[in-house]
C-alpha cells in the first residue's frame, strides 16, 4: 500500500472516527449540525472582538461557497441563534450578529469543544503531542496549498 492510500485511510478514519459524519450532533456532543457549531464558533470569535462579519467572510472562514454559506446562515437565522442586517455600505451584503440563544450555545459549544480535545489530548502519550500536533499543521497547510487542485 503506497503513502498516499495510507494517509487516505488515516484521514477517514479520523473523521468517522471523531464523529465528523454526523448531521444531529458535535463531535463533542452538542446537538446541533458541525457546520453550524463551526459557524457559531467563527461568529463567537468575531462577537469578542466587537467585530461582526459579513456573510461572505463566514463563507471564507469556513471554506464555503457563497451559496452554502447563504443557506448555512438562513437555517442559524430560523433557528433563532443568528440575526443578519443589510450592510449600510452594500446593500446586497449581509451583516451577521449572534442573539442571546445564539451567544448562549456558541459559549456552550466552545466549551465542550476545548474540553473534547483536552481530553483528547490527554489521551496521547505526553512525548507524541507535540509530533501530533506539528503534523496537524503540516496536513493543513498541505491542504490549503492543494485546494485549488
Amino acid at each position: 500500500m503506497d503513502d498516499a492510500e495510507l494517509l487516505r485511510r488515516q484521514v477517514q478514519g479520523f473523521v468517522r472516527g471523531f464523529g465528523l459524519l454526523s448531521e444531529s450532533q458535535t463531535p463533542c456532543g452538542k446537538p446541533i449540525p458541525v457546520s453550524q457549531a463551526h459557524a457559531l464558533m467563527v461568529l463567537l470569535a468575531r462577537h469578542e472582538r466587537d467585530d461582526p462579519p459579513m456573510q461572505v467572510e463566514i463563507a471564507r472562514d469556513l471554506g464555503l461557497d457563497k451559496s452554502s454559506a447563504a443557506r448555512l446562515c438562513a437555517r442559524l437565522c430560523d433557528s433563532g441563534h443568528v440575526v443578519r442586517t443589510p450592510c449600510p455600505k452594500d446593500g446586497r451584503a449581509w451583516r451577521l450578529g449572534l442573539t442571546t440563544s445564539g451567544l448562549r450555545l456558541a459559549r456552550s459549544i466552545e466549551a465542550a469543544s476545548k474540553a473534547r480535545f483536552e481530553r483528547l489530548l490527554s489521551a496521547l502519550p505526553a512525548e507524541k503531542r507535540s509530533s501530533v500536533i506539528a503534523s496537524m499543521a503540516a496536513l493543513n497547510e498541505a491542504v490549503r496549498n492543494t485546494k485549488s487542485e
